[in-house]
């Protein structure tokens, strides 16, 4: 009879939890990872990008009036 009265797991379904949890496997992780990598590549083309010699100045367009744009510049 004391046999009867221990308490017992119960298990629903037929499936298996799995007990060993690797937190490197997780979806959340690899996602958090993956995310931080694409940043850190975004910022390290952004520095490359920005840090190259200044392009040269090319031809004005046609019909270009300098004391019009000065107009619109004047703060």
């Amino acid at each position: 009879m004391a046999k009867n009265n221990l308490q017992r797991n119960r298990q629903i379904g037929k499936t298996k939890v799995d007990t060993s949890f690797n937190p490197y496997n997780n979806k959340k992780f690899r996602s958090f990872v993956y995310s931080t990598l694409f940043i850190i590549a975004l910022i390290v083309f952004f520095i490359i990008n920005n840090t190259r010699t200044v392009p040269e100045k090319g031809p004005y367009p046609p019909n270009y009036n300098a004391d019009s744009a000065k107009k619109y510049l004047v703060k």
